[in-house]
């Protein structure tokens, strides 16, 4: 039986040098792989011949490469029986894609590079002062509410006419938009292409998206950055909401509009949900699969306990350990 790479996979060169390659399966799921792996799955491509593959670069290798996809939708074979293909749980018609119910995307605009063309040059020394800036502006929004406090939260309890509150998930919608362009601006100037920007239902409630999974072929550093871009520029936006409501003439619904983008850049960042913080968190540890894998590590160690290998447990403690139980009981809770 020979075994080929399926058509539709594609090998991703990594942006900076160092980094891993990203291997993507017809479905769009990635992989981080090293280069020696790209290099195997390069020549695969060119020269569908496992024997060739096997004399260029030995056969516990190519053999290895093989095992490491098995059941990822990467390699088939030419029997039609082995190819070996996840079932594919994302569904798409044109511009329409559908995740799970919780979760449906209507794509606006395709490989969107024109609009981000403006931070092409902006390096990452620029982006951490902006980012400095962002968050004064978000601390002096947070000093205005302090102190008047008073005034914010009578504001805050103040029912509001319901051309009021469509108003203000109008420009809700519209400052999420926002949040989600600086993802894409700060991929942007680092190299990477967004390749879809859309709307969404997320959990049944209107929102935006913008795929950076470009990122992937950044390093570390940069990975962190344009994960926090949109929580650093929810946070600045609730700032300069909060001073706007001083200003004679504003909507009275302003201080719900700051309340509910503070509270909304705070659960952003929460770590232990899918949420920005979490791919944060996953590109400072330099850890793929962080959540699964501490949630995992955690029912192992109380695995070891409950059978008796508690020397086993102690050793296998660690941080990570910790982490996937604040996981676990953000899933319960």
């Amino acid at each position: 039986m020979s075994v080929f790479v399926l058509p539709g996979v594609r090998l991703l060169k990594p942006l900076d040098e160092g980094e891993r390659w990203i291997i993507e399966s017809p479905a769009g799921k990635r992989f981080g792989v090293s280069p020696g792996v790209a290099s195997i799955m390069n020549f695969m491509q060119v020269y569908p011949d496992v024997d060739a593959a096997n004399n260029r670069f030995g056969a516990n290798n190519v053999s290895q490469v093989i095992d490491m996809f098995a059941g990822c939708g990467i390699f088939g074979g030419d029997d039609g029986e082995s190819v070996v293909v996840p079932q594919r749980r994302i569904r798409e018609w044109g511009r329409l894609r559908i995740d799970s119910l919780f979760s449906i995307q209507i794509t606006l605009l395709r490989n969107p590079s024109r609009i981000f063309a403006p931070f092409a040059g902006f390096g990452f020394v620029q982006w951490i002062g902006v980012a400095i800036i962002a968050l004064l502006i978000s601390l002096a929004g947070i000093v205005g509410i302090v102190a008047d406090s008073t005034s914010f939260f009578q504001e805050l309890v103040t029912p509001q006419k319901v051309s009021d509150y469509l108003l203000m998930v109008l420009l809700m919608i519209f400052i999420i938009s926002l949040h989600e362009y600086a993802h894409g601006a700060v991929l942007t100037s680092f190299g990477g292409q967004v390749s879809r920007m859309g709307v969404m239902l997320f959990y049944l409630s209107p929102a935006c998206f913008c795929d950076v999974s470009d990122g992937w072929r950044l390093n570390s550093r940069k990975r962190l950055a344009v994960a926090s871009a949109g929580i650093i520029s929810t946070f600045m936006l609730a700032g300069l909401c909060s001073m706007l409501r001083y200003i004679p003439g504003m909507p009275s619904f302003m201080a719900t509009l700051v309340a509910g983008l503070y509270t909304g850049a705070i659960i952003n960042a929460i770590p232990t949900v899918k949420f920005d913080g979490y791919f944060a968190l996953m590109a400072w540890r330099e850890q793929p699969f962080l959540r699964d894998n501490a949630m995992r590590q955690w029912k192992e160690l109380i695995v070891d306990l409950c059978s008796g290998h508690v020397a086993k447990a102690v050793h296998g403690f660690s941080g990570r350990t910790i982490y996937g139980v604040c996981a676990l009981a953000h899933r319960w809770f």
